[in-house]
């Protein structure tokens, strides 16, 4: 675990307890390694945090059936990738087997969770860590009412995933660079297990009230108005006097495309605009769009345009 994070034995079970994802340790690049061995049990952990996000890989060994305690604060989504060794965990009141070659998405919450681990003697999961300014922007591209993308139910990990998590464990990049990998590989594992979940639950019809649809035109106000910052959900929900979740689900029903989308596109064309009929400096232009770094602009740019800043002012 991280220093916010620990792991605890006593006479009963292990507990693993899960720090506030908000913490300030969360915000810069780390990289820890720990380890517990018990008369029954051992674990290997390795961890890498930045930004809000952590990701976890964790080898482990249990010599015959033991309840182990997750202790959890605040919330956090938890994308859970078991490669080797099964687990029992209560879900929505009954309990999901969690086998081999199998992974769940959660949104964990503050409180405990007792986890049954089964005999294994190579045990091995990846697991990934989003913090609440992460998945607000996850889920504004892809919320639905539960339990879409968190049915409780474990799904089989397909070779795209397999293959993913293969590049994020095997990976030669450092520092920042491995940031920037392990979050791209992150959300293409996040839109794998989405892709997969809808094949297996059917579309549901959103309608909107005319207060609401007045609220959501305000929303796309403040986003134009404010396009030098990056408003969150939760802003924008409390601005325009709307839950979170009716905002997400509204704004996509209305406009075509979900509210990151169109901060992003906003931004994008702002930018390109900038670039072609003015004197200003690239990092000029980041800032005036909200990118306080401005490699995150070029990126996004390029990934928009196929083409970097540099290149389409010159």
């Amino acid at each position: 675990m991280t220093k916010n994070d620990a792991i605890m034995q006593n006479h009963k079970n292990v507990c693993i307890e899960r720090k506030n994802m908000q913490g300030s340790s969360f915000n810069p690049y780390t990289e820890k390694q720990h380890s517990l061995i018990t008369d029954s049990s051992s674990f290997s952990f390795r961890e890498t945090s930045f930004h809000h996000l952590q990701f976890v890989e964790c080898c482990y060994r249990f010599d015959g059936d033991e309840s182990i305690c997750i202790d959890i604060e605040d919330e956090v989504l938890e994308m859970h990738f078991r490669l080797q060794g099964a687990s029992s965990i209560m879900r929505n009141a009954r309990p999901a087997e969690l086998q081999p070659a199998n992974h769940m998405l959660t949104f964990q919450q503050d409180g405990q969770q007792q986890v049954q681990m089964h005999p294994v003697q190579n045990g091995y999961f990846y697991e990934i860590r989003v913090g609440v300014s992460h998945f607000e922007k996850l889920l504004s591209d892809f919320y639905r009412p539960a339990p879409e993308y968190d049915s409780g139910n474990p799904l089989p990990l397909t070779p795209e995933m397999h293959l993913l998590i293969s590049q994020m464990t095997g990976t030669a990049y450092t520092g920042n660079m491995r940031s920037l990998f392990l979050e791209a590989k992150m959300t293409e594992l996040f839109l794998l297990h989405l892709q997969q979940s809808r094949t297996l639950t059917s579309g549901r019809d959103f309608t909107i009230r005319n207060s609401e649809r007045d609220k959501m035109y305000h929303v796309r106000e403040l986003i134009e108005r404010h396009n030098d910052q990056f408003l969150t959900i939760s802003e924008l929900a409390q601005r325009s006097g709307l839950t979170p979740r009716k905002l997400m689900q509204g704004f996509k029903a209305l406009f075509g495309c979900t509210v990151y989308q169109y901060i992003i596109e906003l931004k994008m064309q702002t930018g390109r605009r900038l670039l072609l009929h003015t004197d200003k400096h690239i990092n000029e232009i980041a800032h005036d769009v909200g990118y306080q770094n401005p490699q995150h602009f070029i990126a996004a740019f390029k990934r928009k345009f196929g083409i970097s800043p540099g290149k389409l002012k010159s």
